[in-house]
């Protein structure tokens, strides 16, 4: 799997509540920041935010379960929110992680609100990017006919996942297919393409049943009740061109947590990470640093050879 990230990264495995192993990286030094992955996501994802705050952070990541480098449930299968965010303080306690700065993208999103309903204590600041609060299939695409036909097309696949899997990693390495995501919406111009690639190969790899149950499961999965557990300070990040999670709802999500701040990235997709990096990275800097939450840069944190990582 390639990451594309320079410099000191280590990688272990933890084994979660039920047996099933998530793999996990880290690197840099200092306070911690936890990243919570979009489904379909890994640590490449992150590539520009973990650059621009590893000589300032101990940023920690890991691969859901079923999903790349992580092993499939443990019998009997699980992949319902509740086995991701046991998962997630699994991951936390293997590291001695007290309280962090949590920052979701899509799904992770979801599960960071499941965090802050249940150890508020251990959250310091929350970072909302492209994700919502209910159920995610309900805003999506409009929300009329994905709330029926996402979970339907999910089902299908998940129940013969050969042949789509086949397609896909046939289709990976496609530049093409970029293209015609490009053109109908789904990811915006600026997409870092190299970042896209080395996701696109490392996705077409993934068991997709697992990957679907997932899915299927996070469709149902409704964070409402966590918005009023939010006291930490709060940053919501959203694309105005959002197809997965409109902008209104990111506005909605803003009004009800007082004090929340929001930041829409114009023309951003459901990628803005990856299309905008910049504007993303330096407003969750600029957050950080107005609440207190950003420390100096530790010297040689950033690309040293064995960089030893601080806990929170």
């Amino acid at each position: 799997m390639s990451d594309g990230i320079t410099g000191w990264v280590s990688e272990r495995t933890v084994v979660s509540f039920d047996g099933t192993s998530i793999a996990c990286r880290e690197t840099g030094a200092g306070p911690v920041m936890m990243l919570a992955n979009g489904l379909g996501g890994t640590w490449t994802a992150w590539r520009h935010l973990i650059e621009f705050f590893r000589d300032r952070f101990h940023v920690i990541s890991w691969d859901y379960r079923g999903t790349y480098r992580s092993g499939l449930s443990a019998p009997p299968a699980r992949y319902d929110m509740e086995a991701h965010v046991r998962d997630a303080l699994a991951v936390a306690d293997a590291f001695g992680v007290d309280r962090a700065v949590w920052i979701g993208w899509s799904m992770g999103v979801q599960l960071d609100f499941e965090i802050v309903a249940r150890a508020p204590e251990r959250v310091l600041g929350l970072v909302a990017i492209n994700g919502a609060y209910g159920r995610p299939f309900e805003t999506a695409l409009g929300g009329r006919y994905a709330r029926y036909a996402i979970p339907a097309i999910g089902r299908w696949i998940r129940a013969m996942p050969g042949p789509f899997s086949a397609l896909l990693r046939l289709g990976s390495d496609w530049e093409w297919v970029l293209d015609v995501l490009i053109a109908a919406g789904l990811v915006g111009r600026t997409l870092d393409r190299p970042v896209f690639r080395d996701l696109a190969r490392d996705f077409a790899n993934l068991d997709l049943a697992a990957y679907f149950s997932t899915l299927l499961a996070l469709g149902e999965h409704d964070a409402e009740h966590a918005l009023a557990a939010v006291r930490c300070p709060f940053l919501v990040v959203a694309g105005d061109r959002d197809p997965m999670t409109p902008r209104a709802l990111s506005e909605e999500m803003v009004r009800r947590v007082p004090g929340a701040e929001l930041l829409i990235v114009r023309g951003g997709t459901h990628y803005v990470p990856v299309e905008f990096p910049e504007m993303v990275n330096l407003r969750i800097e600029r957050f950080l640093r107005e609440h207190g939450l950003l420390p100096e840069a530790v010297p040689g944190a950033g690309g040293g050879a064995a960089a030893p990582a601080a806990r929170g």
